[in-house]
């Protein structure tokens, strides 16, 4: 096939997984891996930064690499240059940053179509560029330099999201949202990653993987973890530590205290051949969109524990694990419960693995994507699978 007649899409997240890992990026990178493995010219594109992470370099994908500047002005003219240079059709961009209303202006001269995926139940409102700024102020109203560059940044998301091709969300929050503050329709896709063979024995190790934040409270999984210290189970917490040294510290001190193996940061595979022999994935999150470890977690049957998050009330519909509504101490007698119960662990393995088949496989994600591009993309998809 003349490689000219691929069809070409770009993915634009806050940093290629390389540099740095968030559910956001690796769920990006799936994605791109998937499109070329449907026959795409794939592309990612983002900032460089000084370290880099091994496991995600893909022979079939461009990465494509720009100096990071102050101004963000400055920095979408980089990308610019980029996207027309390697004649992209289609931008996949999972931020929330006002560089969306850029990149949909751009795309009217240039003629490429952009996808606005949202990262998260916090980020997908009408201020969802500068949310993160405004709650770091210590003051709110009233005029100033600031608001008003806030309001700016705003309005030029806005009009991205008003003109987006596609608009992806994570579950129904999302959607609820983007119709409240926008009046506009939206698709829910599950985050979703290719299906393993069902592991056939799982050894009792209860996990907690994420890149660490305050948002993800690990230390309740500390908590919960010494509190069942005296029934026998391993609990792994994986993740990068908190970028705050002395927040990194004072977790590090609670590990030590409690009854936890402290893993850091551990790339795809070795997450994957922890998963193999995993019981239990418990989430502490005050809020997500679909966490990846939950892709992950029901991928290999493993039911999920989670303290606050259930999107779409997906673990309690399709009966995935348990859910606390905020409740540690429910949470911890929830678990341990669970933890002794064979049976009834085993059902819910099975719910989860039946799920992530029918709602998580991401050949079938990509095919309902490629499915908003025309017959020429589907040709082309079709063609390569043929």
């Amino acid at each position: 096939m003349n490689k000219d007649r691929r069809k070409r899409i770009c993915f634009i997240t806050v940093r290629h997984p390389s540099f740095g890992v968030g559910g956001s990026e690796v769920q990006s990178f799936l994605y791109a891996k998937e499109f070329a493995s449907q026959g795409w010219d794939v592309y990612f594109l983002s900032k460089i930064h000084k370290e880099k992470i091994e496991g995600f370099d893909d022979p079939n994908i461009t990465e494509l690499f720009y100096e990071g500047s102050r101004i963000g002005f400055f920095n979408h003219i980089k990308v610019l240059k980029l996207l027309v240079a390697n004649k992209i059709e289609i931008i996949f961009f999972r931020n929330n940053t006002f560089q969306l209303g850029l990149l949909v202006l751009s795309g009217r001269l240039y003629k490429w179509r952009t996808i606005w995926s949202v990262k998260s139940d916090l980020t997908c409102g009408k201020d969802a560029a500068t949310i993160r700024a405004r709650n770091n102020e210590s003051s709110n109203g009233g005029f100033s330099i600031r608001n008003l560059q806030y309001a700016i940044e705003d309005k030029i998301f806005g009009y991205g999201v008003k003109n987006s091709y596609t608009i992806l969300v994570q579950n129904n929050y999302q959607y609820d949202v983007i119709k409240r503050d926008f009046n506009l329709d939206s698709t829910v896709l599950y985050s979703s990653a290719k299906i393993p063979i069902k592991p056939t024995k799982a050894e009792n190790m209860v996990v907690f993987i994420a890149t660490i934040k305050y948002m993800k409270q690990p230390e309740l999984f500390c908590e919960i973890a010494q509190r069942l210290s005296n029934r026998g189970y391993r609990f792994l917490l994986i993740g990068s530590n908190y970028k705050d040294k002395e927040k990194a510290d004072n977790l590090l001190e609670l590990v030590a205290k409690s009854n936890v193996q402290y893993l850091g940061y551990q790339s795809l595979d070795s997450i994957r051949e922890i998963l193999r022999s995993t019981r239990l994935l418990i989430n502490t999150s005050q809020f997500e969109g679909f966490p990846n470890s939950f892709v992950q977690a029901f991928t290999y049957g493993i039911p999920v524990a989670s303290l606050n998050v259930d999107p779409d009330g997906i673990i309690e519909k399709y009966s995935l694990g348990i859910v606390a509504n905020g409740d540690v101490d429910r949470l911890t007698i929830e678990v341990g419960k669970l933890l002794e119960n064979n049976d009834r662990w085993q059902q819910l393995s099975d719910n989860c693995y039946n799920f992530a088949k029918e709602k998580l496989n991401i050949k079938r994600s990509v095919s309902s994507l490629i499915e908003n591009f025309g017959n020429e993309a589907k040709e082309i998809s079709n063609r390569i699978r043929c």
